[in-house]
């Protein structure tokens, strides 16, 4: 359960470090960046644990893939350390890395979900992302 935190922790910190439009996220930079960009800001006493996590993950971000069977149940959860350049380009290599995981699995049907609606649209329509 612990890597699926980190997982879900380090997805956090690619949402504030990238949605910046976001209210929820406005939100958490007003109250915990304020002047400073959210790479800079360091873990004080008075944050709060869920704040504390995220910036705990801050340097150790990377691409994840859950598996799950057709009842939610946890199935396997990959990760890698790989750098990527944009959270485009992240998405894309997560996809990437979970389809050659099943594929080595033997897992012949899958649904994938992705929260990136430029990556799902180039899925469907079979051309690449803007």
């Amino acid at each position: 359960m612990a890597d699926v935190n980190r997982a879900l922790l380090a997805k956090l910190v690619w949402k504030l470090a990238c949605n910046k439009e976001r209210p929820w996220i406005q939100l958490l930079y007003h109250k915990y960046c304020n002047i400073l960009d959210f790479w800079e800001v360091s873990v004080k006493s008075s944050d709060c644990l869920v704040w504390k996590g995220i910036l705990s993950a801050k340097g150790k971000c990377g691409i994840a893939g859950i598996f799950r069977d057709d009842l939610g149940s946890i199935l396997l959860l990959t990760f890698k350390s790989d750098i990527a350049t944009s959270p485009l380009e992240a998405e894309c290599m997560a996809i990437q890395m979970v389809l050659i995981t099943a594929l080595e699995k033997g897992w012949s049907r899958m649904t994938v979900e992705s929260d990136a609606t430029p990556v799902v649209h180039a899925l469907k329509s079979g051309k690449p992302p803007p």
